[in-house]
């Protein structure tokens, strides 16, 4: 570059938007998962989810995901167009303990319809979609069950509902992505009850899960069990 170019402050400015449109796309942004400093909350660290292998335990807090397992259900190939869509699909189980006693055993499963493997991974193509969906039985033999049914499409988060008995909680996604729109991965997902934010859940890193103290033992032992899956299902939908 000449130095008449440099010192013209027209093209100097030009010059120093062009570095920063560079430079953009790799810029991140992420939203808060956990909240801080709020006096009315308690959260966990997560341990065992780096590395995770079949049957491995994970744990938060008082709770502990063991017999954990998980399989693919297979692929089914639609022809072979270009606008035609395979799909995939993976189930996963475990059971949650608190200090030593299975208070939910739970079943996953996660089918996505999309062209390539990897888009499950970050950022899928418009008309595309995904979803989860987890049964949870209680293990005292009251017959309580819950549900967790997310929906994941043209390239948004996974957003959808918790319901149990008379309740019905929303989950909703986080991202963390370029700020023009590049590839973006799941950060974490915040859930509500009566519109107030009842848990959240950090899947980047090790993980991390919160939850609003005032919500009583039975939400929070049915949330544990959401939590547990949303991070068990961001691990094992990334193995290849």
């Amino acid at each position: 570059m000449s130095t008449q170019f440099k010192n013209h402050p027209v093209a100097a400015c030009f010059a120093s938007l062009m570095i920063g449109l560079l430079i953009l796309p790799g810029c991140t942004s992420t939203k808060m998962i956990i909240p801080h400093n709020d006096p009315n909350s308690v959260d966990y660290q997560v341990n065992g989810l780096q590395g995770l292998r079949y049957s491995q335990d994970v744990e938060f807090g008082p709770y502990v995901a063991n017999n954990i397992f998980w399989w693919w259900t297979g692929e089914i190939r639609n022809g072979n167009s270009e606008l035609t869509m395979n799909t995939y699909a993976r189930i996963f189980e475990f059971t949650l303990e608190q200090s030593k006693d299975v208070i939910w055993d739970v079943r996953c499963q996660l089918e996505s319809n999309r062209k390539d493997f990897e888009e499950i991974l970050v950022g899928v193509k418009s008309g595309n979609r995904s979803y989860l969906k987890c049964d949870m039985k209680a293990a005292d033999g009251s017959g309580r069950v819950a549900s967790m049914h997310l929906i994941k499409s043209n390239n948004r988060q996974m957003a959808g509902r918790i319901g149990f008995g008379s309740d019905m909680m929303e989950v909703k996604g986080s991202s963390t992505g370029s700020f023009l729109g590049g590839k973006t991965r799941t950060s974490g997902y915040h859930i509500r009850l009566n519109q107030e934010l009842v848990s959240a859940v950090d899947v980047l890193k090790n993980g991390a899960v919160w939850f609003d103290a005032s919500i009583s033992n039975d939400h929070k032992d049915l949330l544990s069990a959401s939590a547990m899956a949303l991070l068990l299902h961001n691990e094992i939908i990334a193995m290849k």
